[in-house]
């Protein structure tokens, strides 16, 4: 992947009034790349702190990879988004929800979290490993930190179903039971490990082994 030079770490909030593009709408324009707007693009990936040449964006496009533009945009716009798997009709994460991005929702929405294992939860969020898997969490707390991520990106972000789960296990990582949106029955969801085995849960419940990947549709 291209490793892109940030001229700036401005944060959409510092960048609203000096006439700069819409993050947004950028990223939309990046993905959806039309030639005939290449100057366009270079100039306003410039003027949002992005160090890029003609020749670095046609190899970037030539190569048919543009994650690394989006992930420059991700850390100009504040928001750390997961690495999504393409699977046809929809993307999955391609590893489980991390505490570092649960604890950037948290301090974005002064998300109060309360009710069963909210301690466990905190005293996660409270600890250095950014990067571990976020575990203790419940499928009410996967669902609004999907919304949210949602509002933040203009992409449509939800907690997966076992179905999608099972039909991306192969490209997956983790190891923790982690949530769907299928039901076991009226009260409880069923949650699945990437080895098969499946457990059903209350939806505000918190467990040592529970965890979220979410799926973005297209």
């Amino acid at each position: 992947m291209h490793k892109l030079k940030l001229i700036s770490f401005n944060m959409v909030d510092s960048l609203e009034g000096l006439g700069l593009p819409e993050i947004a709408s950028l990223r939309a324009r990046v993905e959806q790349y039309d030639s005939e707007e290449e100057a366009a693009l270079i100039r306003d990936l410039r003027l949002c702190g992005i160090a890029i040449s003609k020749p670095t964006l046609e190899r970037i496009f030539g190569a048919g990879n543009v994650e690394s533009i989006l992930q420059a945009l991700r850390v100009i716009e504040g928001v750390e988004i997961p690495e999504m798997i393409d699977m046809g009709t929809y993307r999955i994460m391609k590893y489980e929800l991390t505490v570092g991005q649960f604890k950037q929702f948290v301090e974005d929405t002064g998300y109060e979290i309360k009710g069963h294992g909210a301690q466990k939860l905190k005293d996660l969020l409270g600890g250095g490993n950014r990067d571990a898997a976020l575990v203790c969490v419940s499928l009410l707390d996967a669902r609004v930190y999907a919304e949210w991520l949602t509002k933040k990106t203009g992409r449509n972000f939800r907690v997966q179903t076992k179905e999608e789960g099972i039909s991306a296990r192969d490209k997956l990582s983790g190891d923790n039971l982690t949530w769907t949106e299928t039901r076991h029955n009226e009260v409880s969801f069923v949650l699945r490990r990437l080895g098969g085995d499946h457990r059903s849960c209350f939806p505000d419940n918190r467990y040592e082994d529970q965890a979220v990947r979410l799926v973005e549709d297209k």
